[in-house]
């Protein structure tokens, strides 16, 4: 078994997923930012990722707002209680309207 190597474009973090030998990543386990970063690595496209990032309420119960941007036009915005929760959410959402319309 080989593993993908995913980078997050804001935080330069990089993370390491097994891959089948078959080259895929097993999508069951793959949260929404990985299947979004992997559809955009195949494509040549992972550069043109950004995310805006925002929270209101207060600071013991905040509300995340995530909004996935592909060369600066919002794919899919979502909130939750949760940063990465949001940010999940917004991923999935563009990543359905990403492979709805191809």
């Amino acid at each position: 078994m080989t593993s993908l190597i995913l980078q997050d474009v804001n935080s330069n973090h990089q993370v390491c997923r097994p891959v089948s030998s078959a080259g895929k990543q097993n999508m069951s386990t793959a949260t929404g930012v990985d299947r979004l970063n992997i559809y955009l690595q195949e494509r040549g496209q992972l550069a043109a990722l950004s995310w805006e990032m925002s929270w209101t309420g207060p600071a013991n119960a905040k509300t995340w707002t995530a909004v996935c941007k592909l060369n600066g036009q919002s794919f899919g915005k979502a909130s939750a209680p949760l940063k990465n929760g949001a940010k999940n959410l917004a991923a999935d959402i563009a990543w359905n309207n990403l492979t709805q319309n191809a």
